[in-house]
């Protein structure tokens, strides 16, 4: 199946005024290519943990040698693409970065 172009839009969760941006990807971008996009478009560091969060499930990157990821409740998303959890118009994800700062867009 081709891939669609999606819209989204990107935007920081309790800030007044609002900060957002609007992106295009392909829905078959996969998620560790959609967290260098909000990255970049953020103009983050890329320097923290990441998670995205769908359905009060988490998705992450399992990095190498750590032995607590298996007593978190974590999807390891290395494989998985924007359309695995964005399947339809309207649908939400939320992106969390840097945990201690708590930024979450």
């Amino acid at each position: 199946m081709a891939s669609k172009i999606y819209q989204i839009k990107i935007s920081l969760n309790g800030c007044k005024p609002k900060i957002w941006r609007r992106v295009l990807i392909k829905s078959d971008m996969l998620l560790a290519d959609l967290h260098k996009v909000i990255q970049t478009t953020m103009g983050w560091s890329n320097s923290h943990l990441h998670q995205f969060v769908k359905n009060r499930t988490y998705y992450s990157c399992k990095v190498k040698g750590d032995d607590s990821w298996d007593d978190m409740d974590m999807v390891d998303y290395k494989k998985m693409k924007v359309s695995d959890l964005l399947a339809f118009e309207k649908e939400h994800v939320i992106y969390e970065y840097d945990f201690g700062d708590s930024w979450a867009a």
